[in-house]
């Protein structure tokens, strides 16, 4: 080695080699390999123009570029300008309440919390930009003071925006072109956002082009590129991955969305489970594409490792609920049926969830443990009622099968429910205008027992309306139940009917039967009848024939 890889190895280090699932954070500039012309393009961009949009598809490193690759690079020019020269960054995203986070993250900057400098911040902020006069002020920005804004994933503002908040989502977007246009010295704003939600951009008055002179679309690493980052941060920790796995990776990669995260994965994963080889007096990791192999691909390693997490061996019963409502509630997919981060905060989670605050905080804390970073925030940082909760990459969403299932994956039932959910606030609406606009009896029943799984809360994600949808239930299960009453009523009331038509086929099938006899002991009788006015007339004959002989032989005596 020389002085240089020395002088390398010497500067503190994170736990592990590669970050997994989650970004870059800053701290892991030195494990941050492959994009080093972007990061000097990037950077170069924005202290000529004060801002740069840095956009890309979902999982090529946007993220990890602008918080491991330009703001060191940053930082590294502004401490070369000597000790007169004072340099600031803050990172945030817009969330559900994009100005608040700004002015706090801005805040936070300046030193202690301060309730007063905050709200003078965000008063500056609600301007626009008739307020960077102001802010510039605050922040105390100057050509020897730089402030460095990084906003990231702007893509969040158009779902805020859809929730009502376009005036908001309007301010922000004015601030963002006041800085670009007016160029103040000392304030510098980086951004990044997904592709495909540029033509959004376009729905706000001057931000189309100001993204059009400001844009950098962030190209694919070269194979080069890709195995500098798969196979350099190993060596900074004694370790090594072999040609075969880093060509494996490379390839895998090159055939799945969300490309980058999923390989930094499998390399933690992979990091974590080798085994330590003695060489000598060193001890080295050697990851191989034996041990890669068998765990399956990129996708079947994040299953495995989600799985291992989220079901461990003796975990109680009642957690796969938890666990599953869990990322129902922070995955959403969007017009194309693509799974989607949708943070919430952690009092509106525990709502949604209707769960107890222990159990849910300990599935939330092994998903943002060190090593495995599925949530933020991550692990080590506070979790109170106001603490956004989200995944990490929508990586985990995507690949994770049991959400990711396209027939029986949490997200695609959660998609259902959310769909039925909406036909019925049409069937409550008409329910509304008349009162015996009900359901059937077998839906009504069925969405009885349907909702008692469900809550207000969750409710308010698909279009709310709670009580009116349960005073539908109500009345529906009520008409219901007397259908089933008047039912058994009839059924009862056919049945002694039934009984007393029996009885009496019963008794005229008797007294047929005794007709019928009588009938034929008559018949009997008449025949007898007749047999005896036979015989009567028989021995009548004969009487009349013994007379004549008896005549005859007289004469014949006389004679």
């Amino acid at each position: 080695m020389t002085s240089e890889d020395d002088e390398l190895i010497e500067i503190p280090r994170p736990k592990f080699p590669y970050p997994g699932l989650r970004p870059f954070e800053e701290d892991e500039w030195p494990l941050f390999f492959g994009r080093e012309a972007a990061s000097a393009e990037v950077a170069e961009r924005l202290l000529k123009q004060r801002l740069v949009l840095v956009h890309g598809s979902s999982g090529c490193g946007k993220s990890s570029l602008v918080r491991a690759g330009v703001l060191p690079r940053l930082a590294q020019i502004h401490e070369g300008l000597g000790d007169g020269n004072d340099w600031k960054r803050c990172a945030m995203r817009p969330g559900d309440a994009p100005l608040r986070n700004l002015a706090h993250a801005l805040s936070a900057i300046l030193g202690k919390p301060d309730p007063e400098r905050t709200l003078s911040i965000r008063r500056a902020l609600d301007q626009g930009r008739q307020g960077l006069g102001d802010l510039c002020k605050i922040l105390g920005c100057s050509p020897t003071s730089t402030v460095c804004i990084v906003v990231d994933q702007f893509e969040e503002i158009f779902r805020y925006a859809r929730g009502g908040g376009w005036d908001e989502v309007g301010v922000l977007a004015d601030l963002l072109i006041g800085i670009e246009k007016e160029r103040r010295p000392g304030l510098m704003v980086l951004v990044t956002m997904r592709s495909d939600f540029l033509g959004d951009c376009a729905r706000i008055t001057g931000l189309a082009e100001t993204f059009n002179r400001t844009q950098y679309l962030l190209p694919r690493m070269s194979r080069g590129d890709l195995l500098r980052a798969i196979q350099e941060p190993a060596l900074m920790y004694d370790g090594r991955v072999t040609r075969d796995l880093a060509e494996r990776l490379i390839t895998d990669a090159n055939v799945a969305e969300d490309e980058l995260p999923l390989v930094q994965h499998v390399l933690l994963r992979l990091w974590t489970d080798a085994p330590e080889v003695v060489r000598g007096e060193r001890r080295e990791k050697i990851l191989e594409l034996g041990q890669y192999s068998k765990g399956g691909d990129l996708s079947r390693h994040l299953t495995a490792h989600a799985e291992s997490v989220g079901f461990p061996p003796g975990a109680a019963p009642d957690r796969e609920p938890i666990v599953r409502k869990l990322f129902q509630a922070l995955t959403d997919v969007n017009a194309e049926k693509q799974a989607i981060r949708r943070p919430i905060r952690y009092a509106d989670l525990r709502r949604v969830l209707a769960v107890e605050d222990a159990p849910l905080r300990a599935v939330i804390d092994d998903f943002r443990a060190d090593g495995v970073s599925f949530l933020t925030p991550y692990e080590g940082a506070p979790v109170d009622t106001g603490t956004m909760i989200d995944i990490s990459h929508e990586a985990l969403a995507r690949r994770w099968t049991r959400i990711a299932d396209p027939e029986t994956g949490w997200l695609e039932l959660e998609f259902r429910d959310g769909q039925r959910w909406r036909s019925i606030l049409v069937q409550s609406a008409a329910f509304r205008r008349n009162q015996r606009a009900l359901l059937s009896e077998a839906v009504a029943t069925e969405t009885d027992a349907w909702c008692k799984d469900k809550n207000e809360a969750w409710a308010e994600r698909y279009g709310g309306d709670w009580a009116g949808v349960q005073a539908l239930v109500a009345a529906s299960v009520a008409r219901a139940k007397v259908s089933r009453l008047l039912r058994r009523g009839a059924i009862a009331v056919i049945a002694l009917l039934a009984l007393a038509s029996g009885w009496l086929a019963v008794s005229e099938m008797k007294a047929r039967h005794v007709a019928d006899e009588q009938a034929n002991w008559a018949m009997v009788a008449k025949q007898l009848a007749e047999d005896s006015r036979v015989q009567a007339d028989a021995a009548a004959d004969t009487a009349k024939k013994a007379k004549v002989l008896a005549d005859t032989m007289r004469e014949a005596a006389l004679e």
